[in-house]
C-alpha cells in the first residue's frame, strides 16, 4: 500500500448528513489537501473538496480516532445533531493527530472514488498545537 503523508490543521464538514469530511492544510484554504473528491454540496452552493464522502467512511474515521459513530452520537444526544457531531468529531480528530508523533503514525484515510479514478491512502499529521477545531461558521462562540 502506497501512503502519502500530508500535514493538515483543519477538518471541514461541508455535508455531515452525507458523511463528508475534507482535510485542509489551513482552515481558510479553499480546497482540501490533494487527492480530493469534488462533491456538489447543494445546487446553489457550489463544490466542496473532500477525502471522506460517505457516512460509512465517516464512521470508520470516528472509530479510528476513538469517537462515537454518527448513530451512537444521535442515540445519546438526539436532534439536532449535525453541527454538534461535526464539532465533536473534529475535536476527537485533533486529539488523535496530537498523539500521532508518539504512536509513530498519523490518521490513515482512504480517498477512493471509482468514477473519478481516485484510490489513494493518506497518512495525516499536523504540527503540535496547530489543529483548529471545526465550529459552525454561522454562529459566533
Amino acid at each position: 500500500m502506497d501512503v502519502i503523508k500530508k500535514c493538515v490543521r483543519y477538518a471541514d464538514f461541508p455535508d455531515t448528513t452525507n458523511g463528508c469530511i475534507g482535510f485542509k492544510q489551513y482552515k481558510d484554504d479553499p480546497k482540501a489537501v490533494f487527492p480530493w473528491i469534488p462533491i456538489k454540496k447543494k445546487k446553489d452552493s457550489g463544490i466542496a473538496y473532500v477525502q471522506i464522502d460517505s457516512p460509512e467512511k465517516m464512521d470508520e474515521i470516528a472509530i479510528q480516532v476513538g469517537a462515537q459513530t454518527r448513530e451512537e452520537f444521535i442515540d445519546e444526544h438526539g436532534e439536532p445533531w449535525k453541527d454538534k457531531y461535526s464539532n465533536y468529531l473534529s475535536g476527537k480528530i485533533g486529539v488523535y493527530l496530537e498523539g500521532s508523533e508518539e504512536r509513530g503514525e498519523g490518521l490513515l484515510v482512504h480517498v477512493y472514488n471509482e468514477e473519478k479514478k481516485i484510490d489513494q491512502w493518506l497518512e495525516l499529521s499536523y504540527p503540535p498545537r496547530e489543529f483548529v477545531i471545526w465550529t459552525n461558521r454561522r454562529y459566533k462562540r
